[in-house]
């Protein structure tokens, strides 16, 4: 069934993924090929910090990869196409307002 939805609705995916791509883009300033978005924070405690606290205040949950998984601790952020474009634009608004760079 699944597969069916998506060949049924390929086109209108593909604006929703493009409109996500962007919001990302114009807010957080990375490109993503997807809507699996690595933002290298490199650092262990301030990824589980940054997870922790968009969870808290938003409910907005992004996965906190840390070392040795990975080579600099990223957060996770997925754009999922259930996810309210607002909803995403206030969650990655957020990230740039408690994310010291």
């Amino acid at each position: 069934r699944a597969l069916e939805y998506i060949q049924a609705h390929t086109e209108a995916s593909r604006g929703q993924i493009a409109a996500r791509q962007s919001i990302v883009y114009e807010i957080l300033g990375l490109k993503c090929e997807g809507l699996i978005v690595p933002i290298e924070i490199g650092d262990n405690r301030e990824v589980m910090r940054l997870q922790e606290q968009l969870k808290k205040e938003m409910g907005f949950h992004v996965g906190a990869i840390r070392q040795p998984t990975v080579k600099k601790a990223i957060l996770r952020l997925i754009a999922r196409l259930d996810i309210d474009e607002i909803v995403l634009a206030k969650a990655c608004e957020r990230l740039t307002q408690i994310w010291v760079k």
